[in-house]
């Protein structure tokens, strides 16, 4: 199995299931985490300038892309202990991990277990359930929570068809700001994943279980935290700019960035100046990002 760009996709066994991924370059790893209804191609442009520099890994997550689309329950304690188990199969060392929106949150409930695991981070719209309850599905999210009956009336809706035709429309619209998709290849991709029928029940699933993010909500960074950076994009609407803003007052980051004319794929949207914010945090940053 391949890549668009040729490159051999790898696969790792998650309890029974198949997970794809990307492994190039050589130096220190970098591991790229997508959000919720994408795959590992939203970092398409940050793997064609790092993987020049260190070694990129860039999967596909267990529900999305190439991967496995079991029906389980999608919470964060799955993504985390998932991204233990993916580490220790990588046999790489503490690694970089740069995340987008559940990215993100994985990488930080991770990272808060098993800091010396981890290099540092560069977090990207950060989902917990605060920063998802500012956004366009908070209230859908409040809906369905300790609403059985609501709960289950919406989760047969999220397998019609004719439903799910409008979320994907409207899914793929709320992802970008000002700026917009820079690739139409690339939004043929990003349809061909919301048109695949499991899409809509496990993005459904994940929003059920957004309880579990919960934990991320209303803490200090503690100090045995490795580096960490946060950026976001200022017209995002999934988790909007406002609720990242709060999170990153409590959580005190070392540096919040928040990019212009872009929304939820921000490192598609402007892509140089994302790859170029990466590298700089890579390379002035040298006793976590210094060469081996």
């Amino acid at each position: 199995m391949h890549s668009r760009n040729g490159d051999a996709l790898q696969s790792f066994t998650y309890r029974g299931h198949a997970v794809r991924y990307l492994d190039v370059g050589k130096g220190i790893p970098i591991v790229f985490l997508h959000n919720a209804g994408t795959d590992h191609r939203i970092w398409d442009y940050q793997i064609a300038r790092f993987r020049q520099t260190h070694r990129v890994i860039a999967l596909d997550q267990l529900g999305y892309g190439m991967s496995d689309h079991p029906m389980i329950n999608y919470s964060l304690h799955l993504y985390a202990d998932f991204l233990r188990k993916f580490l220790e199969h990588l046999k790489a060392g503490p690694s970089i991990l740069i995340g987008n929106c559940i990215g993100s949150a994985m990488s930080l409930r991770f990272a808060l277990e098993f800091p010396e695991r981890v290099r540092g981070l560069i977090l990207f719209n950060v989902a917990t359930e605060q920063t998802l309850q500012r956004g366009v599905f908070g209230y859908m999210y409040r809906m369905i929570q300790n609403r059985p009956r609501i709960r289950n009336i919406f989760g047969h809706v999220a397998e019609i068809e004719g439903f799910a035709k409008m979320v994907r429309a409207m899914g793929f619209g709320i992802l970008y700001g000002k700026k917009g998709e820079p690739s139409p290849e690339f939004g043929e991709h990003l349809l061909s994943l919301y048109r695949s029928p499991e899409q809509m029940p496990i993005m459904y699933n994940l929003l059920t279980n957004f309880a579990s993010f919960r934990m991320l909500d209303g803490f200090r960074r503690p100090a045995s935290l490795p580096s960490c950076r946060i950026v976001w994009g200022r017209q995002n609407r999934i988790l909007p700019l406002g609720g990242g803003v709060e999170f990153c007052a409590r959580f005190d980051p070392d540096e919040l960035r928040i990019i212009d004319d872009c929304g939820h794929l921000l490192m598609r949207e402007r892509h140089d100046e994302v790859n170029d914010l990466i590298a700089g945090f890579l390379f002035n940053d040298g006793a976590l990002y210094g060469k081996e």
